[in-house]
């Protein structure tokens, strides 16, 4: 007795399952791809970085720093989020327009463009 439903390929079971639309895949495997590679150049300067700190100081400073830099992290972290419910959008990722007339990216630029 033959199936009332059409078996879906690989593709398509896989983007049902992770929620990825028809249209979607090329911009999915781009940010997936971009964030491969911004773990892979993370994990590679972590190491870079703690070589030339071994290099100049002894091993047992080195939770020390990686401490310091967790503490700092999350200090930046709890600012950036305070000041994103106060200040624009365009302010806050410092792309506000110039006064002296030449556009940069700005609050206008991150809206939907209405054709005339």
């Amino acid at each position: 007795m033959p199936d009332s439903e059409p078996r879906l390929g690989v593709p398509e079971r896989l983007g049902h399952s992770l929620g990825i639309r028809p249209g979607e895949w090329e911009s999915t495997l781009l940010l997936s791809l971009q964030l491969m590679l911004a773990i892979g150049s993370v994990i590679c300067l972590k190491a870079a970085a703690d070589s030339l700190f071994l290099a100049d100081f002894e091993a047992s400073r080195l939770p020390w720093v990686d401490l310091s830099i967790t503490a700092l992290v999350g200090a930046v972290v709890g600012v950036y989020l305070r000041l994103s419910n106060r200040v624009s959008l365009g302010l806050l990722i410092g792309a506000q327009g110039r006064r002296d007339g030449r556009r940069r990216i700005g609050r206008d630029s991150l809206r939907p463009h209405r054709r005339a």
